[in-house]
């Protein structure tokens, strides 16, 4: 048995070396942040991105030093150092604990991208101004007047009831990069990656009556390979709800009150593949699992727990994670 647990760990290690990947990390908002939406397209157009976001952002020059000359012949000069700075114009207060992706770092700013929320209206900045180009100004004036921003919605209050107008989650985003890390935290998304662990099974029970009418307990030992499946993630917390695959390798004691026959006491080596659900926070997992024992040889038909499931509470460890790029920031923020 010992040199069974040896080798299924070295085969796990292998494993995790060969095909041990990670999917890019992706942000959240520890506190209220100020964004400027932005056109994205502008980026790469001859007017500019600053010029071709003039509906949300602006330049403007300081004068940071003025140092004054006096020549030989007693004239006085100055020289003065002009900073140039952009700010916005109509700046808009995202809540906390929303998710983002990073797009591009240029200078002191950032542009970022929200993932996506639940509406019926996906609208966003980029839409809306095309249409103003368009010559239907005043319409959309109309549209965006007496609106309330609630979390990554702007909303519109009827008899106490939120409209969703305008989804903030559609648009990019302009912000300086010292606040942003400030008021970030990194995340990994795990929902929808496999998981690969080592599990141990201390706890195994039999509810089912045997034979002889008994509810018995396992006195040996489980481990194996959990594969799973992250079903749920909370980022926040990053406590994740998962889907298990078990396959591991059992000992047990068999006596003559376990096989259709007398015999003393030996250890026997079982195949024991198993379903269930796992919680995992910072790659601790807690399980509960039931699955099926499959003793070697012909002790599988003497054996009085044939085809009879078991219950099991399992903890163990993640070794790696199998992900794609794709992955990032496929989940949706919350409809708040």
């Amino acid at each position: 048995m010992r040199h069974l647990v040896q080798l299924l760990f070295a085969i796990l290690l292998s494993m995790s070396l060969i095909a041990q990947s990670g999917n890019s990390k992706s942000h959240f908002l520890k506190n209220p942040t100020v964004f400027a939406p932005v056109d994205i397209s502008k980026i790469y157009t001859k007017e500019g991105f600053v010029k071709g976001n003039s509906l949300s952002l602006d330049t403007v020059m300081t004068i940071q030093e003025v140092k004054f000359q006096e020549s030989d012949s007693g004239k006085i000069s100055f020289k003065k150092t002009v900073v140039t700075d952009t700010v916005f114009k109509y700046p808009i207060t995202i809540d906390k604990d929303y998710a983002y992706n990073i797009i591009q770092e240029f200078g002191t700013f950032t542009i970022i991208k929200f993932w996506p929320i639940f509406t019926n209206k996906p609208v966003g900045l980029y839409q809306i101004s095309k249409e103003m180009k368009g010559g239907r100004l005043q319409s959309n004036l109309d549209t965006l007047n007496n609106l309330t921003i609630k979390g990554l919605r702007a909303v519109r209050t009827t008899n106490n009831h939120d409209t969703t107008v305008f989804d903030l989650s559609q648009n990019y985003y302009l912000v300086k990069t010292s606040i942003l890390k400030s008021n970030s935290i990194e995340f990994e998304n795990k929902k929808g990656l496999w998981n690969i662990g080592l599990l141990v099974l201390p706890v195994k029970v039999r509810p089912f009556a045997t034979e002889r009418g008994q509810f018995d307990f396992a006195d040996g030992f489980s481990v194996g390979t959990s594969f799973s499946w992250t079903v749920h993630h909370n980022w926040k917390t990053n406590f994740t709800h998962n889907f298990l695959l078990y396959v591991g390798i059992s000992s047990y004691t068999a006596d003559s009150s376990k096989l259709k026959e007398q015999r003393n006491d030996y250890k026997i080596a079982m195949f024991s593949p198993a379903v269930g659900w796992m919680w995992e926070k910072n790659n601790v997992q807690l399980s509960i699992l039931t699955g099926i024992d499959f003793p070697s040889g012909n002790l599988q038909q003497k054996w009085v727990y044939k085809n009879m499931p078991w219950i099991g509470v399992g903890v163990g460890i993640g070794l790696f994670k199998i992900g794609n790029e794709k992955n990032t920031g496929t989940q949706a923020n919350k409809y708040k």
